[in-house]
């Protein structure tokens, strides 16, 4: 009988074989400490039996490390399909010690030969789901070994391991009540990864809309169960919603979000609703803030503000963001004393007994790192009163309606994103095309909350986080 473990608790540890194989690769034999911390950081117990067969692991990947002859690799890889492991997991972990190709699978004479990592998608693209309904969608992979990583989970992946031929792939997302997904899923060979994006929405649960002649105004008080903000196409006709993008160019971001500028221009002019109704602000803050829009713009406007982003950041490389971990300047304290300023002069109040006014603003905190003083220093001193300053004003002055803060890239600090957020923040990839495809969903959000039955104060603010991670 080769197994002391339940196949359950074999499959958790799993994940822990490419962990292992890093470490043999990198430092030789490893100690028991080094296991029970990756026990810990899998949040697994590290019971002697779990403990005996990680050391079994262990020792077979070291021998294969020590003596990368291909009979010995062979036999390695036989010992370890021996344990029960996945056969994609066995070739990827070897190959990571050996530095070579995976060895053969069983029965075979010589080894898989890797060939071109390729997925049958680039993006997998859920659309519009019903509240509360999960999904699924195919996805065909080519070019393993190698496994599938998942972000978030609200996504899973069936089976996580994909061959050298063509490998399906299952992909669910759970059901939410509302909002957006965005993560992604990573397919890792022994020498690439690519990153597929997954997106879904889902629809607020249906109400009822109400006659024109009892849609509330944004400061009439109402007892009513309809939202506040539910309107019709003849009271929209007067009203904007205007959408605040600062976008923190401390780093090399400004290719990707120019590229995901020129996306949200494209999706809005498509729709004729969003494209009357829509009021753009777009302000970018370094070591100071700066508008590109000088306040709330019309959707059209915005070709005369790209040629101006791209013009002040020429000198970056057309690269996502810098993966050094260094940083600049990131003054969102300024950013937010000039959107203040912009509500006050751009936004139309209600007037009771008269007309509706705009919509309450939504605003959206592009950022890859931390806020920071003049010096570039992180600190909370400076942004956090700009911050309550803005959402806590007073009786009489509009505020957001929501605060969405997105991460951008390796410099992310989960608990300063949310601090940002009056809703939920989320982590949307560490890469330009990752950048790109946020824009289309902001988009989408955007032209969907300005339907019939929309609700403009609400939608965009219910964004699901997705777990924070280097990337």
């Amino acid at each position: 009988m080769f197994f002391s473990l339940s196949s359950d608790h074999l499959n958790q540890l799993v994940p822990l074989l490419g962990s292992l194989a890093r470490l043999i690769a990198s430092y030789g034999m490893i100690a028991d400490e080094q296991i029970e911390l990756l026990l810990d950081a899998a949040d697994l117990d590290p019971d002697p039996a779990a403990l005996a067969e990680l050391r079994r692991w262990a020792r077979l990947l070291t021998r294969a490390r020590e003596t990368p002859s291909p009979a010995l690799r062979q036999t390695v890889v036989e010992g370890l399909l021996l344990r029960g492991l996945p056969e994609a997991s066995v070739f990827l972990a070897v190959a990571t010690v050996t530095g070579d190709t995976p060895g053969s699978a069983p029965g075979t004479v010589s080894a898989p030969t890797p060939s071109r990592l390729e997925a049958s998608v680039t993006t997998l693209d859920f659309g519009m789901l019903p509240a509360g309904q999960g999904a699924m969608l195919d996805l065909e992979v080519r070019g393993g070994p190698g496994q599938v990583v998942v972000e978030s989970d609200q996504v899973r992946v069936t089976p996580a391991q994909f061959g050298v031929g063509a490998t399906h792939l299952r992909v669910e997302v759970r059901p939410l009540a509302s909002g957006l997904l965005w993560t992604s899923l990573k397919l890792v060979t022994v020498g690439v990864t690519v990153e597929v994006p997954v997106m879904a929405q889902w629809e607020e649960a249906a109400a009822p809309l109400p006659m024109a002649s009892t849609i509330q105004s944004p400061t009439a008080e109402s007892t009513s169960s309809v939202p506040s903000y539910s309107f019709t196409f003849a009271e929209a006709s007067l009203r904007h919603l205007p959408v605040y993008l600062l976008l923190d160019v401390s780093a090399s971001l400004a290719w990707a979000l120019m590229q995901g500028l020129e996306e949200l221009q494209h999706a809005l002019l498509a729709d004729p609703f969003a494209r009357d109704h829509v009021r753009l602000g777009i302000m970018t803050f370094s070591n100071s803030a700066e508008w590109l829009t000088n306040g709330l713009i019309k959707v059209e406007d915005m070709q005369q503000v790209l040629p101006t982003l791209q013009a002040t950041h020429a000198p970056l490389p057309r690269l996502g963001w810098q993966q050094s971990g260094r940083r600049g300047v990131a003054r969102l304290d300024l950013a937010l004393q000039k959107l203040s300023e912009s509500i006050d002069r751009d936004v139309t109040k209600a007037v009771k007994g008269g007309q509706k006014g705009d919509w309450r603003p939504v605003v959206f905190i592009l950022t890859d790192g931390g806020p920071t003083d003049e010096q570039g220093n992180l600190t909370d001193s400076l942004w956090q009163p700009a911050h309550a300053a803005l959402i806590n004003r007073p009786r009489g002055q509009i505020k957001p309606s929501t605060i969405v803060a997105v991460g951008c890239g390796p410099n992310v600090d989960d608990s300063t994103l949310k601090a940002m957020s009056t809703g939920n923040a989320f982590w949307m990839g560490n890469s330009p095309a990752a950048c790109f495809a946020l824009f289309q969903y902001l988009s989408q959000s955007i032209t969907n909350s300005l339907q019939p039955g929309g609700d403009p104060a609400d939608s965009l603010a219910q964004c699901p986080s997705t777990p924070i991670s280097s990337g």
